[in-house]
């Protein structure tokens, strides 16, 4: 990951006759193939981030951090200089600094400045992007206490001890997940849009081995770019950088990480049944999908889903068929039977095709369920 290594192999790699393609793992690699194609897929781009994270399953110590891959480049990487561009220049910012707050995937999670995760991509967007940066993500709190270890009890500069102290004091774990990161703004046909990749890799089994997030993600990156060298789908001499690998040729799915929005509704009404106090509640999460092998938004298949649906009412006569028509005129059972309106149910759910009740006692306790759609 340091730059003086990626310069050697840049040097190493002129007129060879066969390729050099270092960085190819999670970060650089992943990381840098997905934000570099997700700034391709905008006509002009502002702002682009990446952000990623080994981070354990089962945090417990005031770090909030398991070991998990190699210590010495770990805490490399909080010591040594960042690179970033910023108002269009490429510039040298410190570790641990440019503190931020995100959530993803449910997970709370902080980030801050460190070294090595851009690879070449700084360098070949300079003068081409108004700000690209690389964070490393941890569990709130954890910058913190590294700013004192290494700033204020000196172990900046004695990396060696800090990773005895690291080594000796804080276990490993193969129970790990890594949290990824990407969002690029920018225009498209005159429109700003931000364009996201977000996703949590956790540890599992495959082909009956278990394998930690770290080795699935650092692997998968690499056999992946070595595959496309083999497809010749790469250069196949000189230097490579992430940024000539194809995002479709990349993805398992060959679907481009972009548009992945939600849209959370939440419906409740409180008030009396046959003498009884009774709240009664609809909530669902609608995300972003394919459909008819066509990507579609969340926020473009529920406002679809909701006139189309309206349409087809008014088709089958369960509308008044000509004067001003309210929404409050249309039947939950039609609307919710409908083929639109089947994306506001839950597929497995049958009940779903009727609001259920949340009943409460005078004290308010839940004596119910709340729909789940």
């Amino acid at each position: 990951e340091d730059v003086s290594v990626t310069q050697k192999v840049k040097e190493l790699a002129g007129g060879a006759g066969t390729a050099f393609i270092p960085q190819c793992g999670l970060a650089p690699g992943f990381i840098t193939i997905a934000g570099y194609n997700l700034a391709k897929s905008l006509d002009t781009v502002q702002d682009l981030r990446l952000r990623v994270g080994a981070l354990p399953r089962f945090p417990s110590n005031a770090l909030k951090y398991n070991l998990t891959w190699s210590t010495s480049g770990l805490i490399n990487e909080y010591i040594q200089p960042c690179e970033a561009i910023v108002n269009g220049k490429l510039i040298s910012v410190p570790p641990l600094e440019n503190l931020e707050h995100c959530t993803i995937e449910g997970l709370e999670l902080e980030s801050f400045n460190t070294s090595g995760g851009l690879g070449t991509l700084a360098e070949t967007l300079n003068g081409r992007i108004g700000t690209l940066d690389y964070k490393t993500l941890r569990f709130p709190g954890h910058r913190d206490i590294l700013k004192l270890l290494l700033n204020d009890l000196g172990y900046a500069k004695d990396p060696e001890g800090l990773g005895r102290v690291f080594e000796r004091s804080i276990p490993a774990t193969d129970q790990d997940q890594v949290a990824v990161f990407v969002s690029c703004t920018g225009e498209k046909n005159g429109r700003l849009l931000e364009r996201t990749y977000a996703k949590i890799i956790r540890h599992r089994e495959i082909g009956g081995v278990p394998w930690t997030a770290i080795q699935i993600t650092t692997a998968s990156g690499a056999c992946c770019v070595l595959d496309l060298l083999m497809e010749g789908k790469l250069p196949q001499k000189g230097f490579v950088r992430n940024e000539e690998v194809e995002w479709d040729d990349f993805s398992e799915t060959g679907t481009h990480p972009t548009d992945q929005d939600q849209v959370a509704v939440f419906v409740s009404c409180t008030g009396e049944k046959n003498g009884r106090l009774l709240e009664r509640t609809y909530a669902k999460i609608i995300r972003h999908r394919e459909i008819g092998g066509v990507p579609w938004t969340a926020i473009q298949i529920t406002t679809a889903s909701g006139a189309c649906c309206v349409l087809d009412l008014l088709m089958e006569g369960k509308l008044p068929q000509k004067g001003f028509v309210r929404n409050e005129e249309v039947e939950w059972d039609d609307f919710i039977g409908n083929r639109f309106g089947a994306n506001f149910a839950d597929a497995n759910d049958p009940s779903a095709h009727a609001l259920r009740a949340v009943e409460t006692g005078g004290g308010g306790a839940h004596n119910g369920q709340t729909i789940r759609m």
